[in-house]
């Protein structure tokens, strides 16, 4: 199970908090997993004091703690159980291939071999494993393992985080872990799209990061992080129009679609620009999946779901999808999932990952 764990609790059948920091934005959803479904009471969306967080690590706790802590009693938020999400470039993940055998003797097994694959010393890292495959070759069952190593002191600060808010911190989880949990083959997407039998890359257009999951029939292939994302825009206006961050921030929404053509005629410097950047991000993620399509001739991504802050760029979705010449579209609804009738109005696709990790499995 990839769950960084801190402390067990019944809470399967209670409201929990799943509280995702990014570098721009913190997303809190309180919620349970019942019966198959993600049930939301809140979904609450709250500016990440600057500076206090640098790649999923937090730099600052006492001033997330304070901006927290303001919407929950504003909110009038009682739940104390809560949930972590984050990603870090500081996350070391390896897909490893085992022979098959009981849990607690393949525990061993992967300890031994990530110590042989994960170029750091295991002692200043938790080690979590998740089975992605199973299968037999020349008659030996054998599984596909990945294994996640995340820094102590990370998961430590997230700890402390949740006590000093007088809360009781439950598990720590990836977003990757929490995508793929939320996107099995029985969801369908937008009303319309099921993933019975499809290959999705699902692809989080985050401020610093961009984060592909390949997903194969509700398996986990593998994920990838990119440390790229929205603040590249940002800066990219701020160095082409001379504004302040936050300045930029307010033009980028100026920059209209950017999906018309490669240099149409009534083109501007800042829709321009922004093309270009997102250009940038295609080829990476190209370069992601031709590695995907290269490890057997069977494997092909059928259509890339988009979610997170860059994908509300208009015309972004139509812009992957010709570049990369694969059906896009953004996350908007799931059928998996259910909102409180005073949240209809909610934006699901900024929500996805802590919506992800109130799922516990």
């Amino acid at each position: 199970m990839l769950h960084l764990k801190y402390k067990i609790l019944d809470v399967f059948r209670k409201s929990i908090l799943s509280v995702d920091i990014g570098s721009r934005n913190i997303k809190i959803v309180e919620g349970k997993y019942h019966a198959g479904k993600v049930l939301i009471n809140n979904a609450i969306i709250v500016s990440t004091p600057l500076g206090t967080l640098y790649d999923g690590k937090i730099v600052e706790g006492e001033k997330i703690e304070q901006a927290v802590s303001e919407v929950l009693k504003r909110e009038n938020i009682k739940t104390k159980n809560v949930v972590f999400t984050l990603e870090s470039a500081g996350t070391i993940s390896r897909e490893i291939v085992l022979p098959w055998t009981k849990s607690r003797e393949l525990e061993q097994i992967i300890g031994f071999e990530a110590e042989q694959h994960l170029p750091v010393k295991l002692d200043k890292y938790i080690l979590q494993y998740k089975i992605i495959n199973k299968f037999e070759e020349e008659g030996v069952r054998k599984v596909t393992v990945l294994v996640v190593a995340l820094p102590k002191l990370i998961s430590e600060d997230y700890f402390n985080l949740g006590k000093n808010m007088g809360l009781i911190p439950y598990y720590l989880d990836t977003h990757s872990n929490a995508i793929h949990k939320l996107l099995s083959s029985k969801t369908v997407v937008n009303d319309s799209y099921s993933l019975v039998d499809q290959t999705i890359a699902v692809i989080d257009l985050g401020h610093q990061f961009i984060n592909v999951t390949v997903i194969n029939r509700g398996q986990f292939e593998f994920s990838r992080l990119l440390n790229n994302g929205g603040e590249d825009v940002d800066m990219g206006i701020d160095n082409l129009f001379n504004l302040s961050l936050e300045e930029a921030e307010i033009r980028k929404k100026e920059a209209g679609d950017v999906s018309r053509g490669t240099k149409p005629s009534n083109s501007t410097m800042l829709t321009d620009m922004v093309r270009e950047t997102i250009t940038g991000w295609l080829e990476e993620i190209q370069k992601i999946f031709r590695y995907y399509t290269s490890r057997d001739t069977s494997n092909v991504i059928n259509s890339i779901c988009i979610y997170g802050g860059g994908s509300n760029i208009e015309g972004i979705s139509i812009y992957f999808q010709k570049f990369l010449n694969i059906p896009t579209f953004k996350i908007n609804s799931l059928n998996n999932v259910k909102f409180n009738n005073n949240l209809e109005e909610i934006s699901i696709s900024s929500f996805v990952n802590a919506i992800g990790a109130v799922i516990r499995k």
